[in-house]
């Protein structure tokens, strides 16, 4: 084993410092020669001259220096023995957690409205049913991709006469997906939407 160890070591061994053919460049159909080689020696010293290049400008260094600090900051975490301190972080974390969910919701129904106000602007503006039909459809696309994730979340996080936490927070997941939907689409929303929107 360690024969052939060597032998395969010796055969790259002459490709990397050289011009004489090995077995890595034999799988290259052109180049039979340590040309291969060259150019990736080649991409990694652009690469190299790269990041020297950027580490060069102090805002980037200043930047990455944080960043390290954060990593130790991380990684100094993990040995924090168990007791009173995790529990305090855990209720942190989870705070922390809820204000970054509730601000993507946000700026998710923000996209949302955004887009269709755009698309149908589009469509009232040029004349053409094509934009109230593309809306329809990625309309249509989301809630199918979101049955999917349901049912995918009821086959492999559940079981059948187990997991009620998890069958009742899909379960409820879904109840909150159609309540939001049939309030949205009722009459009484459209209209007093559409108040918000002119004033």
């Amino acid at each position: 084993m360690g024969c052939r160890l060597v032998t395969t070591l010796s055969n790259w061994i002459p490709c990397l410092c050289s011009s004489a053919p090995c077995l890595v460049c034999s799988c290259c159909p052109t180049g039979r020669t340590s040309i291969v080689t060259r150019l990736v020696y080649t991409t990694i010293l652009l690469l190299g001259t790269t990041v020297a290049g950027i580490m060069l400008v102090p805002a980037v260094e200043d930047q990455l220096r944080k960043f390290g600090g954060l990593v130790a900051i991380m990684v100094g975490a993990f040995y924090i023995p168990e007791g009173h301190f995790s529990r305090v972080s855990f209720g942190i974390g989870s705070a922390g957690a809820f204000c970054f969910i509730l601000t993507e919701l946000v700026l998710l129904v923000d996209f949302g409205n955004s887009w269709n106000e755009s698309w149908l602007k589009r469509s009232e503006e040029g004349g053409s049913r094509c934009w109230y039909f593309a809306l329809l459809s990625v309309t249509c696309l989301n809630y199918v991709l979101s049955l999917t994730t349901a049912i995918l979340c009821y086959v492999f996080y559940t079981t059948v006469d187990g997991c009620i936490e998890n069958k009742f927070v899909i379960s409820f997941n879904i109840l909150i997906c159609v309540v939001a939907s049939l309030i949205s689409v009722h009459p009484k929303i459209q209209v007093s939407i559409l108040q918000i929107l002119i004033s």
